[in-house]
C-alpha cells in the first residue's frame, strides 16, 4: 500500500512538473516571442488615442468621458527619462528586471504569508 502512495504521488508531482513547463514553453513562444498582431505598436496605439465612455446600467446612455480633454501618445522606451524607469519600477518588486512578468518566488512568499495569517479582516486573505 505504501508503495502504491508514493507511486501515486511521484505520477502527480511529474504530471505537475510536465504541466508547468508546457505551459512556461507555451508563454514564452506565444507571450513574450511571437505576442500578435493585437500588440503590435499601431494596434496599442490605436487603442491608447480612445476615449473611454461611462455608461449608466442600461449600457446605452453616456454618463460622460474618460480622457475627454487628454489624449495619450506612444512614448519610445529610449525617450523615457531613467528616473522615471527607476521610480515605477521601485514599485513593483525587486527581480522586476530578471523575470517575464511572473515573480514566481514572488507568489510563492505571498502564498506563504497568507497561510501563517491567523486572520483576516477579509473572506479573500490576500486582500488586506
Amino acid at each position: 500500500m505504501r508503495k502504491l502512495v508514493l507511486r501515486g504521488m511521484v505520477v502527480i508531482l511529474l504530471c505537475g512538473v510536465i504541466g508547468v513547463l508546457s505551459g512556461a514553453l507555451w508563454y514564452r513562444k506565444h507571450v513574450v516571442q511571437e505576442p500578435g498582431e493585437h500588440l503590435s505598436r499601431a494596434a496599442i496605439e490605436s487603442v491608447i488615442a480612445q476615449e473611454s465612455p461611462v455608461l449608466y446600467a442600461d449600457g446605452r446612455t453616456r454618463i460622460g468621458v474618460f480622457f475627454s480633454r487628454e489624449h495619450r501618445d506612444h512614448v519610445p522606451f529610449a525617450e523615457i527619462p531613467e528616473a522615471w524607469i527607476q521610480a515605477i519600477t521601485a514599485t513593483e518588486d525587486k527581480r522586476f528586471w530578471d523575470h517575464v512578468g511572473i515573480d514566481v518566488f514572488g507568489i510563492a512568499r505571498a502564498m506563504v504569508s497568507n497561510v501563517l495569517k491567523k486572520s483576516s479582516p477579509c473572506p479573500y486573505r490576500s486582500i488586506h
